[in-house]
């Protein structure tokens, strides 16, 4: 309709004055991020409806970040991980993102296969803009609960995969923080992270997980599944 085409374009005008604002006060663009999350926000995603809210996920993360005093102004979320209970659910879980996504790579780290899937449709919670989604295969002889494990956040624009100096000064920035740092020895791409519930954390590192994929592919250093890892265990 006439109404809903001059709506349009008011919000087009309305989205360019702001980036406008953004790029000569970027201080202005940081604040406007920050009042973009809001508690109890719906994700309007087919990845949300079947595998279940995810924005339920992000609501406590937001929620444990402003209590810690976290600016999520610079953050940006590259990825999200869901857990399987099972190796059916994890086959099944793939095969649903592959019609929602691409996959970017199907590997073993820690013993067994991990997908990580480009969606087709970014997951959108306020300002974040989520592309992948990571699952991983249940490890054989563990018990998981399934739903969404984690996100992981990428601290800087212009991180290497390799060292974690910008995470390091970024972590510094909050010291009072009582930062799991188990994984800051990883030799490709070491992160920190938060437990924020029993069933979900939140993990920063400096390099996006997709360049971290590509540079991998490119140089042939990832572990490809073996050709009867599942029928081995079906």
């Amino acid at each position: 309709s006439r109404q809903q085409t001059a709506d349009s374009r008011q919000q087009t005008a309305d989205r360019r004055v702001r980036q406008g604002a953004e790029r000569t006060s970027p201080e202005a663009g940081r604040e406007r991020r920050r009042e973009q999350f809001s508690s109890g926000m719906k994700v309007q995603h087919a990845i949300s409806e079947a595998l279940g809210d995810v924005g339920a996920m992000l609501d406590m993360v937001v929620c444990k970040l402003r209590e810690l005093g976290i600016d999520m102004a610079e953050l940006y979320p590259d990825h999200v991980c869901y857990r399987c209970s099972s190796l059916e659910e994890y086959q099944q879980v793939c095969c649903m993102l592959s019609a929602n996504g691409a996959l970017l790579v199907e590997s073993m780290i820690g013993g067994r296969p991990i997908s990580t899937f480009l969606l087709h449709y970014a997951i959108v919670y306020g300002d974040w803009c989520i592309r992948c989604v990571e699952v991983p295969c249940p490890k054989e002889g563990r018990a998981y609960k399934s739903g969404w494990e984690h996100v992981e956040f990428v601290v800087c624009e212009d991180g290497d995969a390799r060292g974690n100096e910008l995470l390091l000064a970024w972590k510094e920035k909050y010291p009072d923080v009582s930062w799991d740092l188990r994984a800051l020895g990883k030799e490709v791409n070491p992160d920190v992270s938060l437990q924020v519930s029993t069933d979900c954390s939140c993990k920063f590192h400096q390099c996006p997980l997709d360049r971290v994929i590509e540079e991998e592919r490119k140089h042939n250093l990832f572990e490809p599944v073996p050709p009867d890892y599942f029928s081995q265990r079906s």
